[in-house]
């Protein structure tokens, strides 16, 4: 757990600041991304446990052998998952406090990007290469990183995995250590109840 408090416990899941459309809680600027994918997790886990019917639960099980406990780490895990794409510097850098403070502590930050490439979808291309890595099917892997792509409900078009991300955009170095770091935070999220 110690990685999570490290480079991956700088990042940002959501700040508020004037302007951005967000009331801030009292005392807060900014919540972590390791938080967030917490919080994202346990929702999943909510959603099984509360507001998916019987049926519903039994369809997404079958795949998993009927294993309903899987089924809802699954479930967990996706949600978890879906923002992984922030763990990029093009998405860290937006604000400047926290850039300034991943800087300091090493963590590089190359703004000279252009262009815009939905986080969403950054978390999609990381995801199928996480699962493509762990030995999972192609097709498999990049129908989890479609839905997790297109979590805003902007999906990337056909083709999207054959467009190669620039290393810059992803993140070169440390940032590759803490995108694992906040996988595995998911992963281990994902597997527990509350």
């Amino acid at each position: 757990m110690s990685e999570f408090s490290g480079l991956a416990g700088l990042l940002w899941a959501k700040t508020w600041r004037r302007g951005w459309g967000r009331e801030a809680p009292p005392g807060a600027t900014w919540h972590s991304l390791i938080a967030h994918v917490w919080d994202s997790g346990h929702a999943g886990g909510w959603l099984w446990d509360h507001l998916l019917a019987a049926r519903v639960r039994g369809l997404l099980a079958a795949d998993l052998g009927g294993r309903e406990d899987s089924a809802r780490a699954r479930l967990s895990w996706l949600a978890a998952e879906h923002d992984l794409g922030k763990a990029t510097p093009p998405f860290a850098g937006l604000d400047v406090q926290r850039r300034a403070e991943l800087v300091a502590a090493g963590l590089a930050v190359d703004l000279s990007v252009k262009g815009v490439l939905p986080h969403g979808w950054l978390s999609g291309r990381l995801v199928y290469q996480v699962l493509c890595d762990e030995g999972w099917d192609g097709e498999a892997a990049e129908f989890v990183a479609l839905t997790l792509a297109g979590h805003h409900g902007v999906f990337p078009g056909v083709g999207w995995l054959d467009v190669g991300i620039l290393p810059k955009r992803r993140g070169r170095g440390e940032w590759k250590r803490v995108q694992a770091a906040v996988h595995e935070a998911a992963v281990l999220g994902s597997c527990r109840r509350p």
